[in-house]
């Protein structure tokens, strides 16, 4: 593998409180990751990380990752976040799960969003639904991009990655079509439409991972870890490859 030319920034979301989780264990996880730098190993490229705190609200979600895919990413400034000017490699976007496991998601849904976030509201309705049907399609679809999305990063070769240490990591592809299938499917659409907007570019790889409650098994600090070793590896296959 060549030398990479410059370092990787990587951009982490999670999510904030919602119904009765007051200290929601998707940002309680990654946030000690916040300002850090990793690397990977035969590599001297480092791997800037930035953790955000996103609200469970469509608007927010939006407001968010409209700009995520930019060169250079607009984030809003209640972040108080510089985003580097040649964009982020790597976007990974992190929500509560089930307990038991921590599931990585493989595909997103662009419509079916029924469940009010926690400000009451509901996802946006979908303007380009079917004009014969009286049913309110909601979701994040939009731009006649295809309903379901998949993620380019190999999820089962990186749960086996992760299995080595850690054996309640699996593949999922049932992301819930709530904020947590929202977040996924709008971030992985705009990467598309910066593609499409710019075919030279190399839009960021994005991932969905569902973390479960804390002790159900994992503990917060065994969440983190388990970041820790995700995102050098997605770097390592999937960014600097190309």
């Amino acid at each position: 593998m060549p030398p990479y030319s410059r370092d990787v920034h990587v951009l982490i979301t999670g999510f904030g409180p919602f119904l009765d989780t007051k200290n929601n264990p998707s940002y309680a996880s990654s946030k000690p990751l916040n300002g850090t730098t990793l690397s990977v190993p035969g590599q001297s490229v480092k791997i800037h990380i930035t953790v955000i705190e996103v609200l469970v609200t469509y608007e927010e979600v939006m407001a968010v990752v409209t700009g995520l895919h930019a060169i250079p990413p607009v984030l809003p400034a209640r972040f108080g976040v510089t985003p580097p000017p040649l964009g982020y490699q790597f976007v990974l976007h992190m929500g509560q799960g089930l307990p038991g496991f921590i599931a990585l998601e493989t595909i997103a849904h662009g419509s079916g969003y029924e469940m009010i976030d926690v400000h009451g509201k509901y996802a946006p309705i979908i303007t380009n639904a079917k004009k014969k049907s009286t049913k309110v399609v909601r979701g994040p679809r939009s731009h006649g991009l295809d309903d379901e999305l998949a993620t380019d990063i190999d999820v089962e070769q990186l749960v086996q990655f992760l299995n080595k240490t850690d054996k309640n990591v699996q593949v999922s592809d049932d992301p819930g079509r709530y904020l947590c299938d929202f977040i996924f499917y709008a971030s992985l659409a705009q990467a598309q439409l910066q593609k499409a907007g710019d075919p030279t570019s190399s839009p960021a790889k994005v991932l969905f991972m569902h973390v479960p409650p804390p002790e159900e098994p994992h503990t917060v600090a065994q969440m983190t870890e388990t970041v820790k070793r995700l995102v050098p590896w997605v770097v390592a296959n999937h960014v600097l490859t190309e």
